[in-house]
C-alpha cells in the first residue's frame, strides 16, 4: 500500500509554480474545433499557430462519435480542451507533444552520446555521481 505525501513547496517554489501557470495560460490555446471530414482537431493558439492533428493519434478519442468530438470547449485557462460529452479534458500542450513527437524527440536526444556528453559523465563520476536512490 502507498503512502501519499503531503507535498510543501517554498515560497519561491509556489512563486515560480504560479508564473509557470500564467505563462502556459498565455501561450494556450484561443479556440479549438473538430473537422468532421478530414477527421483531425485543428487548434489555434494565442500565438497565431495553428496546430491540426488526426483525431486516430489520441487513443482517448478513438471511440468518440463525430456529434462528441465536436462537443469541445477551451477550458478558462486555456490549457486544455473540454469534450463535454464525453466529460474529458486534454492539455493542449500534451495533444501537441504527442501529435508532433516532441517527447520522443526528447527521449531520442537524451540517448545520443558524444565526446563532450562523455568526458562530462567522466568529471560528474569523479565528484560521486548521480545522488543514490533512497527508499523510505
Amino acid at each position: 500500500m502507498s503512502r501519499s505525501k503531503s507535498l510543501q513547496l517554498t515560497d519561491e517554489q509556489w512563486e515560480r509554480s504560479g508564473l509557470h501557470g500564467e505563462l502556459e495560460a498565455a501561450n494556450g490555446a484561443a479556440a479549438a474545433k473538430y473537422d468532421r471530414r478530414r477527421d483531425v482537431l485543428i487548434v489555434t493558439m494565442k500565438s497565431g499557430a495553428v496546430a491540426t492533428m488526426p483525431r486516430k493519434l489520441f487513443p482517448e478519442l478513438a471511440r468518440a462519435s463525430a456529434e462528441e468530438l465536436s462537443d469541445l470547449e477551451i477550458t478558462p485557462l486555456c490549457t486544455s480542451i473540454l469534450f463535454r460529452s464525453l466529460e474529458e479534458a486534454i492539455s493542449v500542450f500534451g495533444l501537441i507533444r504527442e501529435a508532433f513527437g516532441i517527447n520522443v524527440q526528447n527521449r531520442i536526444a537524451g540517448m545520443t552520446t558524444s565526446q563532450a556528453r562523455a568526458q562530462a559523465s567522466r568529471r560528474n563520476g569523479k565528484r560521486g555521481g548521480r545522488p543514490k536512490a533512497t527508499t523510505r
